[in-house]
């Protein structure tokens, strides 16, 4: 969630509201289900994940008309991958939100994949291992994508650290892929840069960063940087 707030705080062009209303709908569901017990059922689970997005964009009136919550679901997958304790329940997870959000079967299993990833990067997965993870696990080669999403994830590979991932994958001009590839990023590519860190947190709204680092600390996923 860290890297997801650097791209769009320290490194976008301009920042958008939109992501981190996405990111903080996500991480409160996900807190509430552990609290909760009956939250976690099938149709329980759809019932929050709508309700938590209906009240967060509502927290931000301005945005209320303009933000589509399909619009950034690959944000919405960065909590999900820091939270699950096995590939399965990433995956699960990921399907019980993309769902909510009403997407084309393409784009819930590119969100499924990036939930994926992140959970293999946090467990300590090398990311040399991911084109391999693709083939064997949802019948993509690489090598062949020509997406955005598929660029950024060999953008990934072919750089070491999270500051030229980060400067490379600026260029694009759809923010959520960019804060995507922050969540993605800090998980294969740590440290982060502590100035970025340090910037970010300083700049940040204080619902947003409590929630943020609430989180963060209760799933174990805080960055090192």
């Amino acid at each position: 969630m860290l890297g997801c707030l650097i791209v769009d705080h320290v490194k976008g062009d301009t920042r958008s509201n939109y992501g981190k209303i996405i990111l903080v709908a996500v991480a409160d569901v996900l807190l509430t289900k552990l609290i909760f017990d009956e939250w976690r059922s099938e149709e329980k689970s759809d019932e929050l994940y709508r309700s938590r997005f209906k009240y967060f964009t509502k927290q931000v009136k301005e945005n209320t008309r303009n933000l589509k919550i399909s619009s950034w679901f690959q944000v919405a997958m960065i909590p999900i991958g820091l939270s699950a304790k096995t590939l399965d329940e990433a995956q699960h997870e990921a399907r019980r939100c993309l769902r909510v959000m009403e997407l084309k079967a393409a784009k819930e299993m590119e969100g499924e994949i990036i939930a994926s990833l992140v959970f293999l990067g946090k467990e300590g997965l090398d990311k040399e291992v991911i084109p391999y993870f693709l083939e064997e696990e949802y019948q993509i080669n690489l090598n062949r994508e020509k997406t955005a999403f598929g660029h950024a994830l060999k953008s990934l590979l072919a750089h070491e650290s999270f500051d030229a991932y980060i400067e490379k994958i600026c260029v694009y001009k759809q923010l959520g892929y960019r804060m995507m590839c922050g969540g993605v990023g800090q998980v294969y590519c740590q440290p982060l840069p502590s100035k970025w860190v340090n910037d970010t947190l300083d700049d940040l709204d204080g619902d947003i960063k409590s929630m943020s680092l609430s989180f963060m600390r209760t799933f174990n996923c805080l960055p090192s940087f």
